[in-house]
């Protein structure tokens, strides 16, 4: 909110303070402008800040009381009132800064950076618009920008000064295109000085009021002296001397009060803040005797406005002189985005230096002061000793910019001066499982590591972090006593996907570091073994599909077996805190290790654009042949050249012949593998590169203000090699000292001049530096910025200028991340002078690496086309604008921009085509499962993630996918309380971040878990395929979840087995299929214990447990009985046995004979006690019976008896063979009952 303010009163107003009611408010008073004191009739303004933070509708009411003290002594207020209606929302985006309060010299030209950070999991495609007010003043040279989950983009905004007369107050909107429509306002005040000084005197200049060296004063007179003082004057001095000592002065301020004497050397008065208007000294001799001769020198001194630094001039020099008695107010501008605020002054014994912030808290001097906030600071120089006529003084002002990076992996290399401070911010992408950063320098700093939640990491030189937080990360380095040269290296951890064992690994961790792999163990894995070891001590650490540890050592070795494995992605971490060569293999079953070793080729170190070729050896161990089926490589810039021999004899040894291209690669560090599919599987051979590029970092772009009684000033240009190649600087500018021409790695010049021969006003110096790489002599030229300003203030000519036009030839590119495109600039003079140099710049949009590109001149009249090379580092879809700079025909440089916009889709080459979860409604105490399907490729995939969110908690889960699919899933444990859950899906390729929601319009899916109805409602069958087994058999589980008599679909249950001995021996999580029916199967060991095994089967409480039997014991034949003895033809004969079995129980018991037609199996009927019978129907002839019986118990043992002969006699025939005293005692006893029927009768 601008105010204005006026004074109608007849008298001068001065401001005593700013009431507020509400602490919604912040009061930021355009400090450089005079505001204390307001004379009649005159105006000027402040302005208010209001920053609301509603989270429900409110309306903001409340008022703004400014008191003032008229020159009579009279207070009054001036009360303005407000009422806002904030309607709050939750922000998509956070814009820094979130207000701009920008103030700069009419001569300058600035570029200010807005970084608008995205607050949530998908991507943001976000707008800067820019309103008509501000049209051609702020010209945006970013438009549109995809912004990445938790990641930032910046937006840098030239803004032209010259074009503002006094001062625009304005928003700038950013604004949210997709997924859903938001704006963030953001207010904008711009103020232009005409003026360093604020009173339009020269620079540290001390403004003569009044000077005569001959006063004189007669004895017993008084001598009136009238002057007049100015608004806006910090300090009034009145020094004097007089040759006699008697003599009294007195000084009055315009409402006639007096001024206490200081009497201090020459200096008579010192007033700070003086009351404008006319002031009055009397000098008083009431010497009887001598007349007074008087040396009298009235001066006044304001604030000076220095302007401030921008990302062309990251310095500001001030040289002059200061009065031992002066107070000096020195202002100067800190943008935004800068990583720290560094003030140096000269030896200044006589001074006490006091810093302020925009909002005039004093600041401690002792300490770096990172991230500063932008607006206008101020310097204040107290003076310690008075009796010091005059010092010289000097001041540097350092605003390093933030170093920006798209994303890990990061290499900078960079020069610190001596108590310089600088911030270094990466981007952390999904999915990427844990970074290292490791610092080298040669200089003792000061530094830490803060994630995007602001937690902060301590270490001495290398950080580990596990598990980071997505999102912009920020490294702080400060070289408290000397200059230092540094080196930081960010390795990102993305877990690599192997696939199914048998897997062989080898690897190398330079340095501290950690890698993750995961490999895929099938549902019916009985067992898989993993056996590693490394070349110095390393940690271990083992997870299963459910995140659980199963192992964790530190040692050179490893070796594990485990046993009825969870099915699914398991996860090995080896975490190394020196360098080491690794190497693991993975089995199942009854799979034997490969005993193969790989020997790597060591890491390249490449400059782009270029190749190496290297080896890998494979030496065979063991006893068979190995034979090699094909190799392959997982990413572009490794090429297989061949492999020899295709079979590798026991005890001999093979070679992969590759080659690695950098020449579609970026500045970073890139790791791959190398796969050989063997006869014993699949082997990883790590392939690491490193590439530089051939470039120096050019700094010391200043902007240096001298009084004019500066003569000469001394300019410094810090050239540091931070490419691959030994770097020669082959020509600077005549008169300028180089201290080394030659530059290995890492190493820095200084490039100086003492300059003197400038003139009054603007001066502006743009050397060229002409620098030579590597044994190609390639030469590439590099320019520092320099503005000398020298005593008055200038308004340069800047008009003519507008007739020069910039345009973009191809101003689309369309691509994927790494292709090199081709940027052309046509630069066109229609002015009607010819130009000095034009100058593509590179320091503006950070998204893309871009050489500066320049000409000395363009003629008026013809035009001049620059070409640099370009390459996209991660994913985007931006429209942008390119600086310029020009030399015009004043030998001023002014910056243009190009007048169409460069519009960049670069895709990652993935896609993710479906996003589902089942159950498709699922309840508190349901397992789900998120799942994703992802389209055709052209990269490999690192990792694929689901963001979630529920109950202000945030977490991540990490997605797995079979060998061979394009379908990922993660598992989420139940929930146990009805919630809604808002979740999205990314993935990642190659370590750059890939393309985020597809459907759905990137917006996040909302999940509704539902309450859980009570177990009693579900009801749960289990069985298995046979009641018992033995030992080594494969069991197979199966049944399904009722509720209310209906079968559940794509419901997830767990299974538990545990043996007799209640020890879990298998466990899973199954779903229930569209026929509503779940399964699983295990495999018992070898030497599975005897007894009642239960399975338990839950879900959520509901449970039903099931048993069945593991008996490795045949069942016991006891005793065969046969009916008759001694069968004959036409007789049934039984046979009858005794069966026992005390475990699992009997299944069945069969009789098998062979009565000389062939064996025949009865099935025995079971009877009480253990009995089983079976009867033989008649035979028809006389035979031989053998016969043997076998028992089955539920398990499937078999027990049978040793086998039997019976004889079949034939049909017997009437007396043959009954002996005859049979016969006649048969006869007789028939006779008997004969005579006593007869008897009877009678």
């Amino acid at each position: 909110l601008k105010v204005n303010i006026t004074n109608d009163e007849s008298e001068t107003l001065q401001l005593k303070g700013i009431e507020v009611q509400s602490s919604d408010i912040t009061q930021i008073i355009n400090t450089t402008h005079p505001l204390k004191w307001l004379m009649p009739s005159n105006e000027t303004w402040a302005l208010i800040l209001f920053n609301t933070s509603a989270i429900e509708p409110e309306t903001y009411s409340g008022w703004v009381r400014f008191v003032f003290e008229s020159s009579s002594g009279t207070t009054s207020y001036s009360t303005i009132s407000y009422s806002l209606t904030v309607q709050p929302f939750d922000p998509l985006i956070r814009v820094d800064p979130p207000y701009l309060h920008f103030e700069s010299l009419g001569y300058e030209e600035s570029i200010i950076k807005f970084t608008v950070e995205n607050l949530v999991d998908v991507n943001l495609t976000v707008a800067l618009q820019i309103p008509s007010e501000l049209d051609g003043i702020c010209i945006p040279l970013k438009n549109i920008d995809t912004i990445p989950p938790k990641g930032h983009a910046e937006y840098p905004v030239l803004i032209k000064s010259w074009k503002v007369a006094d001062m625009i107050v304005e928003e700038l909107n950013f604004t949210v295109l997709s997924p859903v429509p938001q704006t963030w306002r953001t207010p904008v005040a711009l103020i232009s000085h005409e003026a360093l000084n604020v009173q339009n005197f020269t620079l540290l200049e001390k403004h003569v009021v009044l000077e005569n060296n001959s006063i004189i004063v007669n004895n017993g007179t008084t001598k009136t002296i009238n002057f007049n003082v100015p608004i806006g004057t910090h300090q009034l001095l009145v020094i004097g001397d007089s040759n006699i000592t008697t003599l009294e002065w007195e000084l009055y301020n315009p409402i006639n009060s007096p001024v206490t004497l200081m009497d201090i050397n020459f200096i008579k008065f010192s007033v700070m803040d003086p009351m404008p208007g006319t002031w009055t000294l009397l000098l008083k001799n009431e010497d009887p005797k001598y007349i007074a001769n008087v040396t009298l020198r009235v001066l006044i001194s304001a604030s000076d406005m220095i302007g401030g630094t921008d990302l062309l001039k990251e310095e500001i020099e001030l040289h002059g002189y200061l009065l031992g008695g002066e107070d000096k107010i020195v202002r100067f501008y800190v943008p935004p985005g800068v990583s720290s605020l560094n003030i140096f002054t000269g030896d200044l014994p006589d001074f006490t230096l006091e810093l302020y912030d925009p909002f005039g808290r004093e600041l401690s001097l002792t300490e770096t002061l990172f991230n500063p906030i932008h607006g206008t600071y101020t310097v204040r120089l107290l003076p310690l000793n008075p009796s010091t006529e005059q010092i010289a003084f000097s001041m540097k002002v350092e605003t390093p910019p933030i170093e920006e990076f798209n994303e890990i992996p990061v290499v900078v290399t960079d020069f610190i001066k001596s108590k310089e401070a600088k911030i270094f911010k990466f981007y952390v992408p999904p999915g990427v499982e844990a970074f290292s950063l490791d610092l080298t320098t040669n200089a003792s700093l000061n530094h830490f590591l803060k994630s995007p939640s602001c937690e902060k990491y301590l270490s001495d030189t290398t950080y580990l972090v596990e598990s980071p937080e997505h999102g912009v990360w920020s490294f702080y380095v400060e070289a408290p006593y000397e200059s230092a040269i540094i080196s930081i290296v960010v390795d990102e951890v993305i877990a690599k996907y192997l696939g199914t064992p048998p897997l062989h690994v080898t690897g190398r961790i330079d340095g501290t570091g950690i890698r993750i792999f995961r490999f895929w163990i099938p549902y019916d894995t009985g067992i898989f073994a993993l056996n590693g070891s490394s070349t110095t001590g390393v940690g271990w650490k083992l997870f299963d599909p459910s995140g659980e540890i199963q192992y964790f050592k530190e040692d050179v070795l490893m070796e594990i077996s485990v046993e009825s494995p969870k099915p699914g992605a398991w996860k090995l971490e080896i975490e190394s805190f020196e360098s080491t060569t690794f190497s693991f293999e993975v089995v199942i079953g009854n799979q034997s290790f490969s005993k193969v070793k790989i020997v790597l080729e060591e890491s390249f170190l490449i400059s782009t654009g270029e190749s190496e070729s290297g080896v890998i050896t494979i030496q065979n161990f063991g006893n068979e042949t190995l034979k090699i089926m094909n190799v392959e490589t997982l990413d572009p810039w490794v090429s297989i050249l061949d492999y020899d021999p295709s079979e590798i004899a026991s005890s001999t040894v093979g070679s992969v012949d590759f080659e690695v291209d950098a020449e579609n690669c970026t500045y970073g560090i890139y790791h791959s593998f190398v796969v050989i599919e063997s006869s014993w599987g699949k082997h990883f051979a790590e392939v690491s590169m490193e590439v530089l590029l051939d470039l120096v970092k050019v700094g010391g772009s200043a902007e240096i203000l001298t009084s004019n009684d500066v003569s000469s000033v001394t300019i410094n240009i810090f050239v540091q090699n931070i490419g691959v190649s030994n770097a020669s600087i082959l020509n600077v500018p005549l008169c300028y000292h180089i201290s080394e021409r030659s530059l290995k790695t890492g190493e820095v010049s200084v490039i100086s001049n003492n300059e003197n021969s400038f003139v009054e006003g603007l001066n502006y110096i743009l050397p060229n530096i002409t620098v030579s790489f590597g044994s190609n002599g390639d030469v590439m030229n590099f320019f520092a910025t320099f503005v000398i300003v020298k005593g008055r203030s200038y308004k340069p000519n800047f008009t003519g200028i507008e007739n020069i036009y910039a345009n973009i030839v191809q101003n689309s590119f369309n691509g994927l991340i790494d292709e090199p495109f081709l940027l052309s600039v046509n630069v066109t003079n229609e002015a009607d002078y010819s130009t000095g140099k034009v100058v593509l710049w590179n320091y503006v949009v950070n998204d893309f690496y871009l050489l500066p590109a320049s000409v000395p001149s363009i003629q008026n009249g013809s035009f001049s086309i620059l070409s640099a090379t370009v390459r996209f580092t991660e994913w985007t879809k931006e429209n942008v604008r390119l600086l310029l700079i020009v030399e015009n025909s004043s030998g001023e440089l002014v910056c243009i921009a190009s007048q169409n916009v460069l519009s960049i889709d670069i895709e990652a080459g993935l896609e993710i085509v479906d996003v589902w979860y089942i159950p498709e409604t699922p309840m508190a105490h349901d397992y789900i499962a998120v799942k994703a399907k992802l389209g055709e490729y052209k990269t490999s995939i690192f990792t694929v993630s689901a963001f979630y969110m529920y109950d202000n908690q945030r977490e991540t889960l990490h997605m797995a996918t079979s060998e061979g699919s394009n379908v990922y899933s993660g598992m989420l444990k139940p929930f146990m309380q009805p919630v809604d859950v808002n979740f999205v899906v990314s993935a990642v390729a190659n370590g750059r971040l890939g393309f985020f929601i597809s459907d759905n319009n990137g917006n996040y899916y909302n999940m509704k878990v539902r309450t859980s109805p009570p177990p009693e409602e579900f009801d749960i069958t289990v069985f298995t395929d046979r009641p018992a087994y033995r030992s080594g058999s494969k069991v197979l589980i199966a049944g399904n979840v009722t509720r209310e008599g209906s079968l559940l679909i794509n419901v997830f249950v767990n299974i538990k087995v545990l043996d007799p001995t209640g020890t879990v021996i298998a466990e899973g999580q199954k779903i229930t299929n569209e026929t509503g029916y779940f399964a699983m199967e295990m495999q018992l060991t070898e030497n599975a214990t005897e007894g009642i095994y239960q399975v338990n089967v839950t879900y959520g409480e509901a449970y039903e447990i099931y048993e069945f039997w593991v008996d490795n014991t045949p069942p016991l034949i006891s005793s065969i009985k046969v009916t008759p003895e001694n069968p004959r033809v036409g007789q049934e004969i039984i046979f009858e046995v005794q069966v026992q079995d005390n475990e699992s129980g009997i299944e069945r018991v069969v009789l098998s004979y062979n009565d000389g037609s062939g064996w025949v199996n009865i099935t025995m009927d079971s009877a009480e006690g253990g009995y089983y019978f079976a009867t033989l129907p008649p035979l028809e002839n006389e035979t031989t019976i053998k016969y043997k019986v076998y028992a089955w118990d539920l398990a499937g043992n078999i027990a049978y008896s040793e086998e039997r002969e019976i004889e079949v006699l034939g049909e017997a025939k009437p007396w043959s063979g009954v002996s005859p005293i049979i016969i006649i005692s048969l006869v007789a006893v028939a006779a008997v009952v004969v005579f006593l029927v007869l008897k009877r009768k009678k």
